[in-house]
């Protein structure tokens, strides 16, 4: 009888609960949808991706730059249910930072790299190419794709190219020593220097940031100078350094001379960082500088100094110019993702913006707006001028480290320049492609 009873009582129950299920589907078949939330609930229920980004420094403040990123991504993140880290990497020590990261796995989905630093990555297998994540209509809207290719693949998507180092002059003080132009050849600088010593004791004729801890800052001190002299880094199938070529410890000499025979340059320029030098020079203490020209529109020419710049010219006229890219970690757990998001930093609205509000460059894309100043137009169509770059060879970043300090010796008057580039290239054939 017990089990009788029992039984009833549970098929009243299953009846009680499929008559309120099919109750439930009835009253839902009933509704009509609002179109407005279709696909709302996984995005408003479901967590949000993570994706990490490391950005280096190119405003006046670390801040400045990851406010700048954090406001660009805010579409993104909504449009992808993603969720952005924007990690601004200091210049200082930044190799390092990528080889801690990504070996412990801690590393970024989304990273900024410069040239000489991207072979040794790649050789690590530490990043992803972006050849499966790129339409034929995208390449073809990047200017400078091609530069971003290491072996075939396209390991880098280039992000800043330009950005010329380049001399710069206060037009005020070199007047008062009858000077109406920037100096066009080595002669003319240290001619323009001596008479600046002379005329205005008060006023440094040069100066260098030669206490900075970046060595990137070769860049501006030192490679322009190289290429100058008539030398190349790399011998043509890049297997060999050439800095000990005669041009280039001519080069190195000739660095020498500005502070130890000329006078150009004073004592305190080996405890000087790159801000100071700048800074120097908006408050009228130095006449000339070797700076850039995302520099110069950004603070140069709003601080409405008289102002004037060449491209100085030993055996030819050369300087260094930015190829620097975007690349995609190979421990991301999302790379699709993580090409989107770089496509996205990469695309004519985001660099428009860029370059308007935090760093000019010319752009990248043709769907982009030209925002540096007019004045630097023609600088990148004169034919006369050679730009050059980090070939990408794996080692590079060790070598240029080696020869950043040595050449901070040097400025010390603790090595002579032929030794300083002697000792270098026989470093670079132990490391180079190893």
């Amino acid at each position: 009888m017990r089990k009788l009873v029992l039984l009833l009582v549970m098929c009243s129950i299953l009846v009680s609960i499929f008559t309120s299920c099919t109750s439930k589907q009835e009253d839902a078949s009933n509704q009509q949808p609002d179109e407005s939330k279709v696909g709302q609930f996984i995005l408003d229920q479901g967590k949000p991706t993570e994706l990490k980004v490391w950005m280096p420094p190119f405003g006046t403040e670390d801040s400045l730059d990851k406010d700048f990123w954090e406001q660009q991504f805010v579409q993104f993140e909504n449009d992808n249910n993603v969720k952005t880290s924007i990690e601004i990497t200091p210049w200082a020590g930044y190799e390092e930072k990528y080889l801690t990261g990504i070996s412990s796995g801690a590393g970024p989905d989304v990273g900024y790299m410069y040239a000489e630093m991207v072979a040794d990555f790649i050789n690590m297998g530490a990043l992803e190419p972006f050849d499966a994540y790129l339409t034929e209509e995208e390449k073809a809207n990047y200017i400078y794709l091609e530069n971003g290719k290491f072996q075939g693949k396209q390991y880098m998507l280039p992000i800043v190219v330009g950005n010329p180092r380049i001399l710069l002059c206060n037009m005020e003080i070199l007047g008062k020593s009858g000077i109406d132009k920037a100096p066009q050849t080595w002669d003319e600088f240290v001619e323009a220097g001596k008479k600046v010593l002379a005329d205005s004791p008060d006023i440094y004729p040069f100066l260098q940031p030669w206490g900075d801890t970046n060595a990137g800052g070769l860049n501006a001190l030192f490679f322009p100078f190289v290429w100058q002299a008539g030398s190349q880094l790399f011998n043509e199938q890049e297997t060999k350094l050439m800095l000990d070529s005669p041009q280039a410890i001519s080069a190195a000499q000739f660095i020498y001379d500005l502070r130890f025979k000329h006078k150009i340059m004073p004592d305190t320029v080996t405890s000087l960082k790159n801000a100071d030098v700048e800074n120097a020079f908006l408050e009228g203490k130095v006449a000339m500088i070797i700076g850039t020209t995302s520099y110069t529109a950004s603070r140069v020419e709003p601080s409405g100094m008289k102002w004037d710049y060449s491209v100085l010219k030993g055996q030819k006229q050369a300087t260094f110019v930015a190829m620097d890219s975007l690349i995609i970690t190979s421990k991301s757990n999302n790379k699709e993702l993580a090409a989107k998001a770089a496509k996205y930093m990469t695309s004519g609205s985001a660099m428009t913006n860029f370059h308007k509000n935090l760093s000019k460059f010319p752009p990248i894309g043709r769907d982009e707006e030209y925002a540096d100043i007019e004045r630097f137009k023609t600088l990148y169509e004169d034919k006369n001028i050679e730009f050059n770059n980090y070939p990408t060879v794996a080692g590079m970043f060790k070598v240029v480290d080696m020869l950043y300090k040595n050449l901070q010796l040097m400025m010390l008057d603790q090595m002579k320049p032929e030794e300083v580039m002697q000792d270098v290239a026989k470093y670079a054939d132990t490391i180079i492609g190893q």
